[in-house]
Order: C-alpha cells, then structure tokens, then sequence
C-alpha cells in the first residue's frame, strides 16, 4: 500500500520549507502525485478610512483590506509560481487549490489521500479560511488519512520510534505506517512503552511483540517509569540520531493517545522531530 497521492499543507517559503522538502523527497522517491493546499494568512486591517483629520491622515496613504487581500493574493500568485517549478523540476506531478479553502474542504481532500504533510509548527487558527479555533489537532483528529508532521532538523530519517501505550490508536498508526513506509524496516526500529500510574507491565505485550516479530524483527523495546510526557521527551531527547516518532491518534481531540489535549501540542513542540500520526 504505497504512497501515491500526498497533500501539503502550505503557508510560505519560510515557515513551509522544511515540509516542501520532506514532500518532495517522498514523492520522488513513492512516485507520487502532490496536491498543494495553499493557506493565506488572515488580514486585520480596517476596512474604513479614519474619519478624523489627522498627521497620520495627511502624511499616508490609507490602506484598505481589499487593497491588502489583492496584494496578497498577487504575492501568493508569484509563491505557487515557483513552488509549482520545484516540483517540475523534480518530476512530479502537482496540483494547487488556493482560493476559498475551508478546514471542512481539507478534511473532504484527506479522503482521497494517502499521507497529509505539514510543519508541525502550522498555527490553523492564523489563517484566513480556518475557523478562530481550528488546529492541526482536531484537523488530525478528523482527517482520513495519516499525517506526517516535519519538525526534524536532519536532511534523513534515522531511526524509527515506535510510541505505544496499549491503545488500539497507537497500534493502528504503527500498523499505517509499516504499510506505507515497507522499507522503513531496513531502519533501526525501536518501540517506547511508557508506564505510569502504578502500571506493571505493556498491555497485551505477547501479542506486540509477536507483530513486531513479522515486520521489525529487530526491533528494541524500552518499558520506561514516569509521567508520560516527560518521561517521552526526555527519551528522545537523549537520542543521537535523527528520529521518526509513530504516534497513534486519540477518538478526541487530542495530538496523540499518550497525551492529553492541552499538553499534546506542546509536546509536539518540544522535541524537534518528524511525527507520522
């Protein structure tokens, strides 16, 4: 079940590069179509001229939202330009939506997609179709398709961390992501197990490792104590390589089953690396 058809979440040079890259990469290397789904930031200036007389008023030239919403739709434009060239140039076939894209129509794009890519530091709520609240954890939480959140600063993946906490949502992104990625299994693979709360041992542990047994047969498996989210951080902190965590996705609205809502993002943050969830 190999990657064909990626989405890319899009915003600009600066903050979208490190995605760009990752998707590229894939593509070429999955054969794969691209679909750019392009977000433009919101705007907040007046839409009405100062009514009183004023050095401002003399000395400037008043600016309206409709003047700043052409501006940036002609510099979007010139962006998608050359983002399509990149692409080309790679050889791989692309796609762009721009105009009036809602966070309902990106959940309706992920259905038809294999793999979303975006920066894991994508603010949704900045943007100017996305609802005041809208955020890539209740995107995720609601999408058809696996994400991949580029947060890495290496040009290559290393190493795999497989996070699992006995759910069946960390299991099935685990699962996901073996089948998209079969080749994953030529990487060094590790599974983390965080136990707390007076836990003894990693739920159904027997039938874990008998799945890692038939697709990472090498796979290391480390059973931590602690609190989840430290304890988690402070495991990939320590890791010298440059990591791919697997994450499973909470039924709510939260990042990732190990976490809870207000701590997820945060985490995400923390440590710098790749997340498919």
């Amino acid at each position: 079940m190999p990657v064909k058809k990626i989405l890319l979440l899009y915003t600009n040079p600066e903050n979208s590069e490190k995605a760009v890259q990752v998707c590229i990469k894939m593509a070429r290397k999955e054969r794969a179509s691209v679909h750019v789904i392009e977000l433009r930031q919101r705007t907040s200036a007046p839409q009405f001229q100062y009514p009183f007389m004023t050095d401002l008023t003399l000395s400037q030239t008043p600016i309206y939202e409709g003047v700043i919403e052409v501006e940036d739709i002609e510099m979007g434009k010139d962006i998608s330009l050359k983002l399509q060239k990149r692409f080309e140039l790679s050889g791989i076939p692309f796609s762009h939506s721009s105009d009036d894209i809602f966070l309902d129509q990106i959940i309706d794009y992920t259905a038809f997609a294999d793999l979303l890519i975006a920066d894991a530091h994508l603010n949704l709520g900045e943007f100017l179709t996305a609802p005041i609240d809208a955020s890539l954890e209740k995107l995720r939480a609601r999408s058809h398709c696996p994400f991949y959140l580029a947060n890495d600063t290496g040009s290559e993946v290393e190493k795999i961390i497989l996070a699992y906490d006995g759910k069946n949502a960390s299991m099935q992104a685990i699962k996901t992501f073996s089948y998209l990625f079969p080749d994953s299994s030529d990487l060094p693979v590790e599974v983390v197990s965080i136990l707390e709360n007076g836990q003894e041992s990693i739920e159904e542990e027997y039938l874990l490792k008998q799945w890692l047994s038939l697709h990472f047969a090498d796979a290391k498996i480390h059973v931590l104590h602690g609190k989840t989210t430290d304890t988690l951080i402070g495991f990939l902190d320590a890791q010298d390589e440059n990591v791919l965590v697997v994450m499973g996705v909470h039924a709510g609205d939260s990042i990732t089953s190990l976490f809870h809502k207000s701590t997820g993002p945060e985490v995400i943050r923390q440590i710098h690396r790749a997340v498919f969830s």
